[in-house]
């Protein structure tokens, strides 16, 4: 229980991300996709748009895997992998999107029925449990093709280059100090 308390509002703040943004566009394929990263907006709490998703575009991953010095066999693997990845992950989130749909549809009604509210937030609380075990099940999928050394590499390079695509206020290499001085959210 403790573990879901801490996982959902994460991806409560990830679908936030996704909400606000336009349809992506790339070539066919699927070949980019948010990439649900647990720092959330940066901006949350203020007025305005929010930033744009992290975009994990598989080209790049295969320039990476090939700067790294992977066969390309495998590179075909991982990127199939990551893509059939995308593909679920867009269908679910489109799914969550009709949940929420309904639930908004329901509370515009002048007496909004809660036994079809609490169905549509489970129905959505099982969606994005299953993005989990697809995100988890992608990385392990991914691991298995590589040797520990090559995986090693891969998450450095991709860890900084998240960390790169993070807003400057939520870097964690960030001194205290600075976070102090930022004035508080406007209300």
């Amino acid at each position: 229980m403790m573990r879901c308390k801490k996982i959902l509002p994460v991806m409560l703040l990830c679908l936030g991300i996704s909400y606000a943004q336009p349809p992506m566009k790339g070539p066919p394929g699927g070949n980019k996709s948010p990439v649900i990263a647990p720092f959330g907006p940066p901006q949350m709490d203020q007025k305005g748009p929010m930033p744009p998703p992290m975009i994990m575009d598989v080209a790049e991953l295969e320039a990476t895997l090939t700067k790294i010095g992977i066969a390309q066999n495998k590179i075909d693997k991982i990127a199939e992998i990551t893509r059939k990845f995308i593909s679920g992950f867009n269908k679910n989130i489109i799914a969550i999107q009709r949940k929420e749909l309904d639930i908004k549809e329901e509370l515009f009604k002048e007496k909004p029925d809660l036994k079809k509210i609490r169905k549509s937030i489970s129905e959505k609380t099982e969606l994005f449990s299953e993005i989990e075990f697809a995100q988890i099940k992608r990385d392990l999928d991914i691991k298995s093709q590589l040797t520990p050394d090559e995986y090693d590499k891969l998450k450095s390079i991709t860890m900084k280059k998240f960390k790169e695509m993070m807003p400057e206020s939520m870097r964690k290499d960030r001194p205290h100090g600075d976070r102090e001085k930022q004035p508080p959210p406007a209300k």
